[in-house]
């Protein structure tokens, strides 16, 4: 992937899903190309939801910032719009790929490397993504193990697993939901009292901001922003 914007998300995306057989199921094929389970419909319609808009994400990000390339967007939208409205999930995964045309890989290719000129993203390899599900996960056991509030325990469990879901999404979705994430359930205690002296006072904190602390070290290197070290002081200063 050629940065993390939206078209070298979606070109990555499609180079995968030409791997695939033409004869496999297609949901289970769309399920191994963006690691997820086909077992759940919900989640499964909510992932492929996130990739069809990525069309939609490059043509207003082309429209805002290179209005004279909107030319560049009209074969491969058509073309990729078309194939995952006429895409049978039941049936074989060639009523998707085979509408994939390489003049369509082509255009994505180099509109990625177009809008990869206006941002300063990296991508994140796929070791450092595991890196952080560990850690996240480990910090939501450790959470339902602890002796915090129940309220504290609910708000934690769903913004955790939060972050957990913008992890497993990054290849579609890129870094910047995962920051967002991260600072929600940090940027809480500026608001909420009763949750600041919580997460003061309690060790889990402590494990709380130890664990961003880490997380910061991966999402400020993808999101080109400011060294970790300077982030992690800013959580501090949240509870401090």
């Amino acid at each position: 992937m050629n940065g993390d914007n939206p078209a070298a998300r979606l070109h990555a995306i499609l180079v995968k899903a030409k791997a695939k057989p033409n004869n496999q199921n297609c949901r289970v094929a769309w399920s191994e190309i963006l690691n997820i389970s086909s077992k759940n419909e919900s989640k499964f319609l909510m992932h492929m939801g996130k990739v069809t808009s990525l069309s939609h994400e490059i043509f207003e990000f082309v429209k805002n910032e290179y209005p004279n390339q909107l030319s560049t967007t009209t074969h491969w939208t058509k073309q990729v719009n078309s194939a995952f409205l006429k895409q049978d999930y039941n049936g074989q995964f060639s009523t998707f790929i085979t509408k994939i045309d390489s003049h369509s890989l082509d255009n994505l290719s180099l509109l990625s490397d177009l809008i990869a000129g206006k941002t300063s993203t990296k991508v994140l390899p796929e070791d450092s993504l595991n890196s952080m599900r560990v850690k996240v996960q480990d910090l939501i056991d450790e959470m339902i193990k602890s002796d915090l509030t129940k309220e504290f325990k609910q708000y934690l469990n769903k913004a955790l697993n939060q972050i957990l879901e913008n992890i497993n999404s990054y290849i579609i979705t890129g870094i910047n939901p995962i920051i967002d994430s991260l600072d929600m359930v940090l940027g809480h205690a500026v608001t909420d009292i009763a949750y600041r002296d919580e997460l003061r006072e309690s060790g889990f904190g402590e494990k709380l901001l130890g664990a961003f602390h880490f997380l910061a070290s991966f999402t400020t290197l993808a999101a080109g922003i400011a060294q970790h070290e300077d982030l992690g002081k800013f959580y501090l200063s949240l509870v401090n």
